[in-house]
Protein backbone atom coordinates (compact mmCIF):
# COMPACT_ATOMS: atom_id res chain seq x y z
CA UNK A 1 0.00 0.00 0.00
CA UNK A 2 2.70 2.45 0.48
CA UNK A 3 3.13 3.60 -3.08
CA UNK A 4 -0.29 3.81 -3.55
CA UNK A 5 -0.66 7.66 -2.84
CA UNK A 6 2.25 8.43 -5.28
CA UNK A 7 0.30 6.56 -7.88
CA UNK A 8 -2.90 7.89 -7.44
CA UNK A 9 -1.52 11.74 -7.29
CA UNK A 10 0.31 10.54 -10.84
CA UNK A 11 -3.37 9.66 -12.14
CA UNK A 12 -4.89 12.93 -11.08
CA UNK A 13 -2.15 15.31 -12.16
CA UNK A 14 -1.54 13.61 -15.70
CA UNK A 15 -5.64 13.31 -16.25
CA UNK A 16 -6.15 17.07 -15.33
CA UNK A 17 -4.30 18.14 -18.28
CA UNK A 18 -6.06 19.08 -21.14
CA UNK A 19 -6.23 17.28 -23.59
CA UNK A 20 -7.93 16.45 -26.87
CA UNK A 21 -8.89 13.09 -28.49
CA UNK A 22 -11.37 11.41 -30.86
CA UNK A 23 -14.38 9.50 -29.86
CA UNK A 24 -13.42 6.01 -28.50
CA UNK A 25 -15.43 2.79 -27.28
CA UNK A 26 -15.40 3.08 -23.39
CA UNK A 27 -16.31 -0.24 -21.55
CA UNK A 28 -17.97 0.45 -18.18
CA UNK A 29 -17.67 -2.66 -15.51
CA UNK A 30 -19.61 -3.63 -12.97
CA UNK A 31 -19.87 -7.21 -11.22
CA UNK A 32 -23.25 -5.88 -9.36
CA UNK A 33 -26.67 -6.54 -10.86
CA UNK A 34 -28.73 -4.63 -13.45
CA UNK A 35 -31.29 -2.03 -11.27
CA UNK A 36 -29.26 -2.35 -8.18
CA UNK A 37 -27.42 1.00 -7.20
CA UNK A 38 -24.08 0.24 -8.94
CA UNK A 39 -25.88 0.06 -11.66
CA UNK A 40 -28.41 3.33 -11.03
CA UNK A 41 -25.50 4.90 -10.97
CA UNK A 42 -23.59 4.30 -13.72
CA UNK A 43 -26.78 4.68 -15.80
CA UNK A 44 -26.53 8.51 -14.52
CA UNK A 45 -22.95 8.51 -15.79
CA UNK A 46 -23.43 6.73 -19.31
CA UNK A 47 -25.56 9.72 -21.05
CA UNK A 48 -22.65 12.57 -19.90
CA UNK A 49 -19.76 10.76 -21.50
CA UNK A 50 -22.15 9.47 -24.66
CA UNK A 51 -22.88 13.19 -24.59
CA UNK A 52 -19.12 13.63 -25.39
CA UNK A 53 -19.28 12.11 -28.83
CA UNK A 54 -18.15 8.66 -27.08
CA UNK A 55 -20.15 5.06 -27.36
CA UNK A 56 -20.21 3.34 -23.90
CA UNK A 57 -21.22 0.00 -23.25
CA UNK A 58 -21.71 -1.55 -19.53
CA UNK A 59 -20.47 -4.77 -19.43
CA UNK A 60 -22.13 -6.80 -15.55
CA UNK A 61 -19.37 -9.45 -14.96
CA UNK A 62 -20.33 -12.88 -12.23
CA UNK A 63 -17.62 -11.55 -9.58
CA UNK A 64 -15.39 -8.38 -9.06
CA UNK A 65 -12.26 -10.53 -9.39
CA UNK A 66 -12.97 -11.39 -12.85
CA UNK A 67 -13.84 -7.72 -13.51
CA UNK A 68 -10.47 -6.89 -12.20
CA UNK A 69 -9.05 -9.60 -14.26
CA UNK A 70 -10.90 -7.88 -17.41
CA UNK A 71 -10.09 -4.73 -16.10
CA UNK A 72 -6.18 -5.62 -16.57
CA UNK A 73 -6.35 -7.33 -19.90
CA UNK A 74 -4.55 -5.35 -22.24
CA UNK A 75 -6.98 -6.20 -25.03
CA UNK A 76 -8.84 -3.60 -24.60
CA UNK A 77 -7.67 0.26 -23.72
CA UNK A 78 -10.50 2.30 -23.00
CA UNK A 79 -12.01 0.18 -19.35
CA UNK A 80 -13.18 1.25 -16.47
CA UNK A 81 -14.77 -0.39 -13.22
CA UNK A 82 -17.01 0.89 -11.05
CA UNK A 83 -16.04 -0.97 -7.47
CA UNK A 84 -17.92 -0.34 -3.91
CA UNK A 85 -15.22 0.77 -1.38
CA UNK A 86 -16.96 -1.67 1.02
CA UNK A 87 -15.04 -4.32 -1.09
CA UNK A 88 -12.23 -2.74 -1.48
CA UNK A 89 -9.91 -4.50 1.25
CA UNK A 90 -5.95 -4.72 0.39
CA UNK A 91 -4.30 -7.38 1.57
CA UNK A 92 -7.67 -9.36 2.36
CA UNK A 93 -6.65 -12.61 0.03
CA UNK A 94 -10.76 -13.70 1.11
CA UNK A 95 -11.68 -10.65 -0.46
CA UNK A 96 -14.60 -10.55 -2.79
CA UNK A 97 -11.93 -8.14 -4.85
CA UNK A 98 -8.40 -9.24 -4.14
CA UNK A 99 -6.94 -5.98 -5.30
CA UNK A 100 -4.49 -3.20 -3.41
CA UNK A 101 -4.37 -0.77 -6.26
CA UNK A 102 -0.89 -0.84 -6.86
CA UNK A 103 -1.45 -3.45 -9.59
CA UNK A 104 -0.84 -2.64 -13.34
CA UNK A 105 -3.13 -1.32 -15.39
CA UNK A 106 -5.57 -0.46 -12.45
CA UNK A 107 -5.48 3.12 -11.51
CA UNK A 108 -8.13 5.60 -9.47
CA UNK A 109 -9.28 8.03 -11.52
CA UNK A 110 -12.96 8.92 -9.72
CA UNK A 111 -15.12 8.41 -6.88
CA UNK A 112 -18.53 9.00 -8.42
CA UNK A 113 -20.89 9.42 -5.38
CA UNK A 114 -20.11 8.88 -1.45
CA UNK A 115 -22.82 8.59 1.14
CA UNK A 116 -22.47 8.60 5.31
CA UNK A 117 -24.20 6.50 6.91
CA UNK A 118 -26.74 7.41 10.16
CA UNK A 119 -28.35 5.85 12.81
CA UNK A 120 -32.29 6.27 12.50
CA UNK A 121 -35.48 5.24 14.38
CA UNK A 122 -37.29 2.37 12.65
CA UNK A 123 -40.92 3.28 11.20
CA UNK A 124 -43.32 2.93 14.26
CA UNK A 125 -41.00 3.03 16.70
CA UNK A 126 -41.07 5.84 19.34
CA UNK A 127 -36.82 6.63 20.23
CA UNK A 128 -35.61 9.87 21.60
CA UNK A 129 -32.23 11.05 21.70
CA UNK A 130 -32.63 10.61 25.55
CA UNK A 131 -33.94 7.12 24.87
CA UNK A 132 -30.07 6.46 23.34
CA UNK A 133 -28.80 6.97 26.48
CA UNK A 134 -30.40 4.48 28.82
CA UNK A 135 -33.13 1.97 26.94
CA UNK A 136 -32.27 -1.32 25.63
CA UNK A 137 -32.74 -0.92 22.24
CA UNK A 138 -31.92 -3.23 19.24
CA UNK A 139 -29.71 -1.48 16.36
CA UNK A 140 -30.33 -3.16 12.57
CA UNK A 141 -26.43 -3.17 10.68
CA UNK A 142 -25.35 -4.52 7.57
CA UNK A 143 -22.94 -7.25 8.63
CA UNK A 144 -19.54 -5.64 6.82
CA UNK A 145 -16.40 -5.19 9.10
CA UNK A 146 -16.32 -1.23 9.02
CA UNK A 147 -20.22 -0.74 9.62
CA UNK A 148 -20.06 -3.21 12.35
CA UNK A 149 -17.07 -1.50 13.48
CA UNK A 150 -18.83 1.88 13.12
CA UNK A 151 -21.94 1.24 14.98
CA UNK A 152 -20.01 -0.37 17.82
CA UNK A 153 -18.09 3.07 18.05
CA UNK A 154 -21.26 4.94 18.39
CA UNK A 155 -22.57 3.13 21.06
CA UNK A 156 -19.52 3.19 22.55
CA UNK A 157 -19.98 7.14 22.55
CA UNK A 158 -23.21 6.85 23.27
CA UNK A 159 -22.54 5.07 26.39
CA UNK A 160 -25.42 2.84 27.10
CA UNK A 161 -24.43 -0.57 27.17
CA UNK A 162 -28.21 -1.78 26.87
CA UNK A 163 -27.80 -0.97 23.18
CA UNK A 164 -26.94 -4.32 21.15
CA UNK A 165 -26.34 -4.79 17.52
CA UNK A 166 -28.45 -6.90 15.25
CA UNK A 167 -26.39 -7.90 12.07
CA UNK A 168 -27.80 -9.09 8.73
CA UNK A 169 -26.54 -10.41 5.75
CA UNK A 170 -26.98 -7.21 3.32
CA UNK A 171 -28.40 -3.63 3.60
CA UNK A 172 -31.48 -5.21 2.14
CA UNK A 173 -32.25 -7.59 4.80
CA UNK A 174 -31.44 -5.02 7.41
CA UNK A 175 -34.31 -2.71 6.08
CA UNK A 176 -36.69 -5.47 5.68
CA UNK A 177 -36.39 -5.84 9.77
CA UNK A 178 -36.34 -2.34 10.05
CA UNK A 179 -39.98 -2.02 8.51
CA UNK A 180 -40.88 -5.00 9.99
CA UNK A 181 -40.39 -3.28 13.57
CA UNK A 182 -37.74 -6.43 14.11
CA UNK A 183 -35.29 -3.65 15.37
CA UNK A 184 -35.88 -0.30 17.00
CA UNK A 185 -32.55 1.63 15.23
CA UNK A 186 -30.72 0.83 11.73
CA UNK A 187 -27.69 1.88 10.07
CA UNK A 188 -27.60 2.97 6.60
CA UNK A 189 -26.84 5.08 3.89
CA UNK A 190 -28.45 8.51 3.36
CA UNK A 191 -29.56 7.13 -0.17
CA UNK A 192 -30.99 3.68 1.02
CA UNK A 193 -32.94 5.73 3.74
CA UNK A 194 -36.01 6.26 0.89
CA UNK A 195 -36.31 2.90 0.45
CA UNK A 196 -37.62 2.48 4.32
CA UNK A 197 -41.02 5.20 4.37
CA UNK A 198 -41.67 6.31 7.47
CA UNK A 199 -38.38 6.18 9.15
CA UNK A 200 -37.76 8.45 12.19
CA UNK A 201 -35.11 10.47 13.18
CA UNK A 202 -31.70 10.13 12.41
CA UNK A 203 -29.39 10.67 15.52
CA UNK A 204 -25.92 10.57 14.18
CA UNK A 205 -24.12 10.42 10.73
CA UNK A 206 -20.88 8.84 10.21
CA UNK A 207 -19.68 12.25 8.05
CA UNK A 208 -19.16 15.37 8.91
CA UNK A 209 -20.94 17.90 6.49
CA UNK A 210 -23.56 15.31 5.98
CA UNK A 211 -25.66 16.36 3.43
CA UNK A 212 -28.85 15.88 5.40
CA UNK A 213 -27.79 18.30 8.24
CA UNK A 214 -27.70 14.74 11.26
CA UNK A 215 -24.91 15.82 13.65
CA UNK A 216 -21.16 13.86 13.09
CA UNK A 217 -21.12 10.84 15.89
CA UNK A 218 -17.88 12.37 16.48
CA UNK A 219 -19.12 15.77 17.59
CA UNK A 220 -16.47 18.21 17.25
CA UNK A 221 -14.13 15.32 18.05
CA UNK A 222 -11.10 15.97 14.97
CA UNK A 223 -9.77 12.40 15.75
CA UNK A 224 -13.04 10.68 15.47
CA UNK A 225 -13.45 8.19 12.71
CA UNK A 226 -15.13 8.69 9.39
CA UNK A 227 -16.64 6.45 7.13
CA UNK A 228 -18.75 6.35 4.51
CA UNK A 229 -20.21 4.06 1.11
CA UNK A 230 -18.79 5.57 -2.31
CA UNK A 231 -18.19 3.93 -5.77
CA UNK A 232 -14.29 4.24 -6.61
CA UNK A 233 -13.58 4.22 -10.33
CA UNK A 234 -10.79 2.05 -11.54
CA UNK A 235 -9.17 2.63 -15.62
CA UNK A 236 -6.84 0.86 -17.13
CA UNK A 237 -5.15 3.40 -18.41
CA UNK A 238 -3.59 6.53 -16.17
CA UNK A 239 -4.91 9.05 -19.09
CA UNK A 240 -6.64 8.91 -22.13
CA UNK A 241 -9.83 8.86 -23.79
CA UNK A 242 -11.91 7.14 -20.94
CA UNK A 243 -10.11 8.96 -18.14
CA UNK A 244 -10.62 12.41 -19.34
CA UNK A 245 -14.65 11.65 -20.69
CA UNK A 246 -15.77 9.98 -17.16
CA UNK A 247 -13.74 12.59 -15.09
CA UNK A 248 -15.53 15.28 -16.73
CA UNK A 249 -18.79 13.42 -16.31
CA UNK A 250 -18.19 13.55 -12.69
CA UNK A 251 -17.95 16.93 -12.59
CA UNK A 252 -20.87 18.12 -14.70
CA UNK A 253 -22.92 20.93 -12.78
CA UNK A 254 -25.86 18.73 -13.48
CA UNK A 255 -24.59 15.51 -12.16
CA UNK A 256 -23.18 17.02 -9.01
CA UNK A 257 -26.41 18.28 -8.21
CA UNK A 258 -28.26 15.26 -8.60
CA UNK A 259 -26.14 13.36 -6.51
CA UNK A 260 -26.84 16.03 -3.86
CA UNK A 261 -30.49 16.19 -3.92
CA UNK A 262 -30.10 12.22 -3.53
CA UNK A 263 -28.17 13.38 -0.45
CA UNK A 264 -25.01 12.34 -1.49
CA UNK A 265 -21.67 13.90 -2.70
CA UNK A 266 -19.21 13.81 -5.61
CA UNK A 267 -15.49 14.37 -3.88
CA UNK A 268 -13.46 16.46 -6.01
CA UNK A 269 -10.98 14.49 -8.67
CA UNK A 270 -7.66 16.43 -6.39
CA UNK A 271 -9.40 14.28 -3.39
CA UNK A 272 -8.95 10.73 -5.14
CA UNK A 273 -5.74 9.99 -4.02
CA UNK A 274 -6.61 10.80 -0.45
CA UNK A 275 -9.64 9.21 -0.13
CA UNK A 276 -8.90 5.92 -1.72
CA UNK A 277 -6.28 5.67 0.78
CA UNK A 278 -8.47 6.29 4.02
CA UNK A 279 -11.08 3.60 2.28
CA UNK A 280 -7.85 0.98 2.07
CA UNK A 281 -7.13 1.68 5.60
CA UNK A 282 -10.78 1.32 7.26
CA UNK A 283 -11.03 -0.63 10.31
CA UNK A 284 -12.90 -3.95 10.35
Amino acid sequence: MKHILGKLAAVVAVSLMPTVGNAANIEILTYYKPGGGTDQNIQMVKPLIEKQGHSVTVNYMKSCNQAIEYLQANNFSNRVLWHLNADFKPGDAKAKCVLDGTEDRVNAIGISAESPLAVCVSPGKNVSREDLKTKALKLGVAASGAEIFYASKIIETIGNSNITIEKYRGGGKMRKAAKAGDIDLFFATNSALKKVPGHGECFYSSMRNDPMGTPFAGGADAAFPTIANANIIWSNKESGAAVKAVQAALQDSGYVAAIRDMKMTVPAISEVATKVEAYANYPR
